[in-house]
């Protein structure tokens, strides 16, 4: 080092050469709140009716393995305790308290878990779809069900009262009676073995998560796995968590609907009474209804959450869909302009149910050909609009500019009183959109002159190579059906007739006194045309070395010759 710099390049400040030492870092991008809001939203949605719905379908389970935590006995037992003192709705007493506190506790969950990964992952500047660490997946779905226990522990101490006091009258009731006579305490109470269990939600969450992304891993398939299949991860997952967190879990039912004890006096009073196997009492039916309702609640919600995603992916391409209609729509309706036999727009008469019939070119002078066309084209329908090419769209389709300026084409047909709509700057190729968008109903074109052989110049391919003629523009309407063709009247083209309006021009032009005609024999060919002759001429009469011309003075000459004489 020398100067106060590494060998590295680095000066000893910490700061390369390149970089400004007073440079701030590049400040972190703001959470995207509005789309973890989005997230909560499917959370909430699918959470909530996964959760109803497994919770009303287990709930006889859930009432036997509660009378089984809190009253002790086998689960026959308890079923016919029940069955004896309730009836049949015994095993339903409780359930509209039982679906509060599920919801809160689970869509709680689901709700608080979202926001709490999706912060620590902004936090750590994770790429799109890269999953936390399993510690740090562990802690941050811990914290998450922690604070929703916070808030939701009353919820829960009702439900459960609610459940196993025969003398309880509902919920609201319940939570009404234990406010006024126990207060904060009585509505809170078990909240630090409720704080401990949160450890169960945890596990449970970061194995669905570990052993999914196990599963997609094995089978090379970075889609989201199925119902089923989050079924048996989801049932695997909470009967480990269930097992390893038991012992707590009866301390904490016992606490809260008999009161009094704290966690570890609940514990030993249990262990003493039931020995250590009365720690698990429970367990299988609790394994049995808390696996049941986790896998299916689990899979229900995974199922919504893939319906949900497919109803979304389809209604964006449909609103996609739609605005890139309308915006094309838009654009190419104001293109469209009224010609001399048109009173209303092409969509509007499509509307009311008439034929709407499109003809497309360049129209350059609307020769005979041309205009024999769209006459017989407008018989196909009650609306004829004729698509006018631009000179680049001409230019760019057959490699040529169009031999009459875009503006005398655009008037001309205009003035057409069998055409009803002009489509100014038309595409080469018909396409789907434009049919749809104008109410295109019917596609004409002529045969075997279509607008390829009348826009085309005639040309000879070089020595070796292939001309390659413009792809067929009428592919589309050709497969809806809705193309028809109209026999040409003849083979003349754009070119063969800009060709013979050029030699009048040519043949007919007088520069100072010599006519170019004398130049070119009569009937003669040359490579602007053929030499139209002196058509409607006397005919040549006299002898001499003149070739039989007449020759007759000129005025100046004949007031040269004559005598003038004086008075």
């Amino acid at each position: 080092m020398a100067n106060g710099v590494a060998s590295n390049g680095v000066a000893s400040n910490g700061t390369s050469h390149d970089e400004k030492p007073d440079e701030e870092p590049e400040k972190p991008q703001a959470i995207a709140w509005a789309g973890i809001f989005e997230k909560v939203k499917a959370e909430i949605r699918t959470g909530l009716v996964a959760s109803v719905i497994a919770e009303a379908a287990l709930f006889p389970l859930d009432v036997i393995k509660m009378q089984q935590q809190v009253r002790g006995g086998t689960a026959s037992e308890v079923l016919r305790r029940v069955f004896k003192e309730h009836g049949a709705i015994g095993f339903y007493r409780g359930l509209f308290g039982r679906l509060i506190q599920t919801i809160t506790s689970n869509v709680g969950f689901f709700i608080w878990q979202t926001i709490a990964v999706q912060w620590v992952a902004h936090r750590k500047a994770l790429a799109p779809g890269e999953k936390l660490g399993t510690g740090l997946s562990l802690l941050v779905n811990m914290l998450a069900q922690q604070f929703n226990r916070l808030l939701t522990t009353p919820v829960d101490v009702v439900a459960n009262v609610n459940q196993t006091d025969p003398k309880a009258q509902g919920f609201f009731l319940t939570f009404l009676h234990l406010a006024r006579t126990g207060g904060r305490n009585a509505l809170w109470r078990g909240l630090p073995v409720s704080m401990i269990l949160s450890f169960n939600p945890a596990l449970m969450f970061t194995l669905v998560d570990k052993l999914t992304a196990l599963l997609k891993k094995l089978r090379k398939d970075d889609e989201g796995v199925g119902a089923k299949d989050m079924f048996w991860i989801s049932g695997i997952s909470k009967g480990v968590a269930t097992v390893v967190t038991y012992p707590l879990i009866r301390a904490k039912t016992v606490q809260q609907t008999m009161g009094g004890r704290g966690l570890w006096a609940t514990l030993l009073e249990i262990a003493e009474k039931e020995g250590k196997g009365g720690l698990y009492a429970g367990v299988w039916m609790l394994s049995y209804k808390t696996v049941l309702f986790n896998s299916l609640m689990m899979a229900l919600k995974q199922t919504l959450g893939n319906l949900e995603n497919q109803w979304s992916a389809a209604a964006n391409v449909a609103t996609q869909e739609a605005t890139r209609l309308k915006e094309a729509a838009d654009g190419w309706r104001k293109h469209v302009v009224l010609a001399g036999g048109g009173s209303a727009l092409p969509w509007e008469v499509a509307a009311k149910g008439g034929e709407v019939v499109y003809a497309d070119g360049s129209w350059s002078f609307l020769h005979k050909a041309q205009e024999h066309l769209l006459q017989n084209a407008r018989e196909y329908g009650q609306y004829l609009l004729v698509g006018v090419h631009s000179d680049k769209e001409h230019q760019e389709a057959v490699g040529s500019w169009p031999s009459e300026c875009y503006a005398a084409r655009m008037s001309r047909l205009r003035e057409l009183d069998y055409v009803e709509g002009v489509l100014e700057n038309a595409p080469w190729i018909v396409t789907h959109d434009l049919i749809k968008e104008l109410g295109i109903t019917k596609v004409v074109s002529g045969y075997p002159m279509s607008k390829c052989e009348d826009c085309s110049p005639p040309c000879s391919p070089v020595k070796g190579e292939v001309l390659v003629r413009p792809a067929d523009p009428y592919e589309v309407p050709k497969e809806l059906n809705c193309f028809y063709t109209i026999e040409s009247l003849n083979k003349e083209t754009e070119h063969e007739v800009w060709m013979a309006r050029a030699s009048r021009i040519l043949f007919s032009n007088v520069d100072a006194s010599i006519d170019w005609r004398i130049l070119v024999k009569d009937g003669a060919k040359t490579s602007w045309g053929k030499n139209p002759g002196y058509t409607g001429q006397n005919p040549r009469k006299g002898s001499g070395s003149d070739g039989g011309r007449s020759r007759e003075p000129s005025p100046d000459r004949a007031r040269q010759g004559r005598r003038v004489t004086g008075p």
